[in-house]
């Protein structure tokens, strides 16, 4: 559990503040104004609704805590990619694909909690588990705030990328407690 608490912060301390910082890119790369913000939105939001029904639709996973781990990594790479593009359909496919593994791997951890916790630990567990996803957001943007300055907008938003890789990676090869984790066998009982 503790494992996935960590990987909760980390995922939404380097993954989820490329929205955020959607006014900068359209301004500083793109060099263009709210109409190609409102396009990188809507692409984000598109993707966001594409990975919720693909998880939606999804059959119980054998290995639903690899699978997230691999989405982890696309949306790191997906954002290291969007970070350093140039050129905005690539950057709006790209920003699409980060928006579906923001919210398949978020549906995917959350549900992975709430299966390996039992039912009289449940509430407390989860007020961890979104303390834990929460504070990500705020003080990812307010490192990545003072770094861009500094490194520039797009060194910055890749290395952020590139660290959810890793951290991903992570807990794929080293770290294996959130990799191994499956769904519980489900019981079949049989009418006679």
């Amino acid at each position: 559990m503790g494992a996935l608490v960590v990987l909760a912060f980390c995922t939404t301390l380097f993954g989820f503040s490329l929205t955020g910082f959607l006014p900068v890119f359209v301004q500083n790369i793109f060099h263009k104004g709210p109409e190609t913000y409102t396009l990188l939105l809507v692409s984000s939001g598109a993707g966001s609704v594409c990975g919720g029904l693909i998880v939606a639709t999804m059959e119980k996973l054998r290995q639903q805590g690899r699978v997230a781990l691999l989405i982890l990594i696309v949306l790191g790479t997906a954002s290291a990619a969007f970070a350093l593009s140039r050129w905005l359909p690539l950057s709006c496919i790209l920003i699409f694909v980060g928006g579906a593994a923001i919210m398949a791997s978020a549906s995917l951890m959350l549900s992975l909690v709430q299966l390996i916790v039992t039912d009289d630990m449940r509430g407390r567990v989860m007020s961890v588990y979104n303390l834990a996803f929460r504070a990500g957001m705020p003080l990812g943007s307010l490192a990545l705030g003072k770094l861009m300055p500094i490194l520039g907008i797009s060194f910055t938003m890749a290395g952020t990328g590139w660290m959810l890789v890793a951290a991903s990676l992570y807990f794929l090869f080293v770290q294996r407690s959130i990799a191994t984790v499956s769904t519980p066998a489900e019981s079949h009982v049989q009418i006679e």
